[in-house]
């Protein structure tokens, strides 16, 4: 196989899509309106040029976003998506030790995987705030907090560590200030992001339907680029990892267990024979819109991304492999 080094990444070439071993985090792979990487301005880039020279955050590195977003990837599983008028600083880009610093604004960060030899951890004045498991984290706001939509985290102040979990949120200047808050309530940077989850599930769902299809070979988990959609995209290392949103992410032996193994078959008494009784709707058992019901916040700016229906499914696919509220990748 033909190797080449890129940006900041190791890419394979393989028969129907690209497997992408990072070497380095902070790629910014996908911006919106007024983004800037240093003091150049960042476009929306072509899909060969993503793929030929993605924009890579350097130590040291800022990301400003004047009137727009951006969404960073970071070690793979791991995305930060920066919501409009925010700074965000690259501390450190290595995957075993990736840190990045909120200076104004804030920022979201998306854990679909993690292992005990990548830590990622956000920065935020003299605190670091650290992911202990899957799950979705918002850091900053008007009023910096840290909110835990789902997962678990660690602040560590000092020689002083506190531990917060899914539905709370605490005054990053007065850690004794803590709230509960409906982790179904997003803001536009969280309904932004169910559109980005989306495509990326999309992507990766079409990223391992092809691998089964080409029979290609496959050895672990990471970022892998879909030329049909033009992106990067997530393949868990083991099992398969449904998100916060609902949308799932599968390796090959997962795909093919849930939609392309033979079913058992029921006896049709009292049923009707050409029903399917498997639990999997006609789109193969992928939901296209989110699990979860989101309601905007009391003033939502003109450019946040509008909310699913408040009618959307919570059950199908991201309901029964995420066995409850709680999230997690099912194995």
């Amino acid at each position: 196989m033909k190797r080449a080094i890129c940006a900041g990444l190791l890419i394979t070439a393989s028969v129907w899509a690209q497997d992408v071993v990072a070497v380095k985090a902070g790629l910014v792979h996908h911006v919106e309106g007024d983004v800037y990487l240093d003091d150049a301005k960042l476009q929306q880039m072509k899909p060969e040029q993503l793929f030929a020279k993605p924009p890579q955050m350097k130590e040291g590195g800022l990301l400003r976003t004047v009137d727009g977003r951006a969404e960073v990837l970071l070690s793979p599983g791991i995305i930060l998506r920066v919501a409009e008028g925010s700074v965000v600083k690259m501390l450190s880009n290595k995957l075993t030790d990736t840190r990045v610093e909120l200076e104004r604004g804030s920022m979201l960060l998306e854990v679909m995987d993690r292992t005990k030899d990548n830590i990622v951890a956000l920065h935020y004045q003299d605190l670091v705030i650290v992911p202990r498991r899957e799950g979705l984290y918002k850091v900053g706001g008007t009023i910096p907090e840290l909110m835990v939509y789902d997962g678990q985290a660690d602040i560590v102040s000092g020689k002083t560590r506190q531990s917060f979990k899914r539905g709370r949120a605490v005054l990053l200047q007065e850690l004794a200030v803590v709230r509960k808050f409906n982790p179904d309530k997003g803001d536009g940077l969280v309904q932004w992001s169910i559109r980005r989850g989306e495509q990326l599930a999309l992507a990766s769902r079409s990223v391992v339907g092809g691998m089964l299809d080409q029979r290609s070979s496959w050895r672990s988990g990471g970022w892998f680029w879909n030329p049909s959609y033009g992106l990067f995209t997530f393949i868990p290392y083991r099992g398969q990892y449904c998100g916060y949103f609902g949308y799932c992410f599968y390796t090959p032996q997962a795909y093919y267990s849930a939609f392309v193994m033979p079913r058992m078959q029921f006896p049709s008494d009292n049923r009707s024979p050409s029903a399917d009784h498997s639990g999997y709707g006609s789109s193969g058992g992928y939901q296209t819109t989110s699990q979860r019901t989101y309601e905007p916040p009391a003033s939502v700016s003109a450019s946040s991304a509008p909310a699913p229906s408040a009618g959307a499914s919570r059950g199908g696919e991201g309901a029964a492999s995420r066995g409850g509220e709680g999230g997690g990748r099912s194995q």
